[in-house]
């Protein structure tokens, strides 16, 4: 895993100042080139984390041997060994061991065409010196980021976007029409970030930019959505075995973040003790007095089926003050630096970093196999709505059960609107579209928010409402998820792989019939018949535990008085409705209501606010 950085302007820019910002993301070895095309200026930065081949001769930026050809590239490519054969049956000779120079000779040879063929993660950027040519590429499901600024004058890219601040600080610039969606959904869908003019390579595209012009294009080069593909059950689960195998390739020590839950169990049951397993330990009655559970228990009791080890990470002694808190969700705001309100964040962050002092370099974590295996409660919701509708007149009396008090709402918001984008919002974030209009005074951002969904569903075709879901998800909350464990890890020089999230998953779970994938109170069913084998019953089927740390004690500890203040010094009253805000907060501190999601997504979206202002 690695970062890249650079850019295409008439004015020259420090490049290194860049590569400084993006440090985390590749502490073992850098590289830059710099070109002058006609009146532009040309840079390529590179940071390097050595995992495949750590020999220096694999040091990026990377070129052919014929010197025409030069590539930039974060992320890994699991099949490389198959293409390295292809590619050396066909005449092509390489100097050294590692992913990077199969890809670059993979690209040179087989071109766009041969992009479907490769597996893995990654975003790179390839550079024709003869065409005078660049070229950015990003994986089909997007699980390693690629950010871009590209005007009429200039082209800024890197993996984060610190980088292009760097570069040109005044794109630090937000979009104000994106809070509505960011209220929404607690997160901001492909492509956008939340930030003016700044987007990201969208998931399984490629765009081109001539470099003595600027002019651009841009092209999918697949289609995940595609329904021709024929699979079967005992296919995927074969499948899914393969891919943790090839997961498994590199040349520094691996480990697994191991939850207790089925999608880090599934993991857990093909590696067992050859590799290092992660677990959290947290402070139960917080847990409790949120009314959500903690997997650590289980945890312990899978562990002992399959007879590993586990070393415990304590996250609770990391945040003993309301100070302390608030600079967490600072953190969250700064790190993250999408408009992405992810808690998880700090989980992620803290068990990276107990990774890295154990020696470890590369994580395996089961994030994105709610996404891809139908692993969602609310999943259940969307397939079953009629059924689920005839319970709506007793949904009130669920106000009284910590799991579900914050979430009544929620569902009321689902069997009332009409449109499938504020349905479906409605299960993932904590406002409804009523109350947005009201929070940001004007409806622009909710319709806009509208469209942009209605757009993307027609990418699904004739789909049930499950696949419209999943798809979404591919495009948004899954999205999120990756964009989180990508800059959690890479924060602590981590690679974090997701064995159970790639593209062969993806297109055979798509291709399945909803029957497959879930059945009445039970979601995630592929994964959980693997389980049932080896683990009891009442484990495998136990209600889903989240990673996140329970908010509920660390947002009422804050109290009103200090909440609004923190809102108020922010400046998010320029953009929000002050008074309806503070109606929000007092419903939830005298106890009328539970609205900790919505006052953490504030205080969150506040915080934002303040650094990129």
């Amino acid at each position: 895993m690695c970062g890249i950085s650079g850019y295409i302007s008439k004015d020259k820019k420090d490049i290194h100042l860049a590569l400084d910002q993006i440090h985390h993301r590749g502490p073992d070895a850098w590289g830059c080139e710099e070109f002058i095309e006609g009146d532009y200026n040309i840079a390529i930065g590179h940071k390097r984390l050595s995992i495949i081949d750590l020999n220096p001769k694999s040091n990026q930026p990377f070129y052919s041997k014929c010197k025409n050809y030069m590539i930039a590239f974060n992320g890994e490519i699991y099949n490389f060994k198959k293409l390295r054969a292809i590619l050396k049956s066909e005449g092509v000779k390489f100097n050294t061991d590692g992913d990077t120079e199969v890809l670059l000779n993979w690209f040179i040879n087989k071109g766009e065409a041969g992009l479907k063929d490769i597996e893995g993660m990654f975003a790179f950027t390839f550079y024709n010196l003869n065409s005078k040519i660049l070229t950015m590429v990003r994986d089909p499901l997007g699980i390693k980021p690629l950010y871009y600024n590209l005007d009429k004058n200039n082209l800024f890219f890197a993996s984060e976007i610190k980088a292009i601040f760097a570069m040109a600080p005044e794109l630090k610039k937000i979009d104000i029409d994106l809070i509505a969606e960011y209220l929404l959904t607690t997160f901001i869908y492909e492509p956008e970030t939340g930030f003016k003019n700044i987007v990201k390579v969208k998931p399984g595209h490629i765009i081109k930019v001539n470099t003595s012009t600027l002019e651009f294009s841009e092209e999918k080069y697949v289609d995940i959505y595609n329904k021709n593909l024929k699979t079967s059950v005992d296919d995927l689960k074969s499948t899914i075995f393969s891919e943790i195998d090839s997961h498994m390739v590199a040349d520094v020590p691996v480990g697994l973040f191991f939850s207790g839950g089925v999608d880090s169990s599934v993991i857990l049951s093909k590696t067992k003790n050859s590799i290092q397993n992660l677990t959290v330990k947290s402070n139960e009655s917080r847990y409790q007095a949120s009314g959500v559970s903690s997997d650590y228990y289980y945890a312990n009791q899978i562990a002992k089926i399959y007879n590993v080890d586990l070393m415990d990470v304590d996250l609770d002694k990391h945040i003993k003050s309301n100070d302390e808190f608030i600079e967490s969700v600072n953190q969250v705001a700064i790190k993250n630096e999408e408009m992405n309100n992810d808690y998880t964040f700090i989980s992620s962050y803290l068990l990276s970093m107990a990774a890295r002092d154990k020696g470890l370099i590369v994580m395996q974590s089961g994030m994105g196999a709610d996404e891809v295996f139908a692993g969602y409660d609310r999943y259940l919701l969307v397939r079953y709505e009629k059924f689920f509708r005839l319970f709506l007149a007793f949904i009130s009396l669920l106000k009284n059960v910590p799991s579900l008090s914050k979430k009544i709402d929620r569902f009321k918001t689902f069997f009332n609107e009409k449109s499938f984008p504020f349905k479906y919002s409605s299960l993932i974030g904590y406002f409804s579209k009523e109350e947005i209009i009201n929070l940001c005074k004007t409806d622009k951002g909710v319709f806009q928010f509208e469209n942009k969904i209605n757009n993307y569903i027609k990418l699904f075709g004739k789909s049930s409402n499950l696949k419209k879901a999943m798809g979404l998800d591919s495009l948004g909350f899954l999205s999120h998820n990756f964009m989180v464990a990508d800059k959690s890890s890479m924060q602590a020089s981590i690679e974090m792989r997701v064995p159970l999230a790639t593209i062969n998953l993806f297109t055979k779970t798509w291709n399945l019939k909803d029957k497959y994938l879930m059945k009445f109170r039970m979601s995630k069913k592929i994964l959980k018949d693997m389980l049932l084998n080896d683990i009891p019953k009442n484990m495998v089927l136990r209600k889903k535990a989240g990673f996140n740390a329970p908010l509920d004690n660390y947002i009422l500890n804050i109290g009103l008085d200090r909440y609004m203040k923190e809102l108020e010094e922010s400046g998010i009253f320029n953009y929000l409705n002050k008074a309806f805000v503070f109606n929000i907060a007092s419903e939830h501190y005298s106890n009328k209501k539970n609205n900790t999601y919505k006052l953490y997504q504030l205080l969150h979206l506040s915080k934002w606010i303040l650094n990129y202002k």
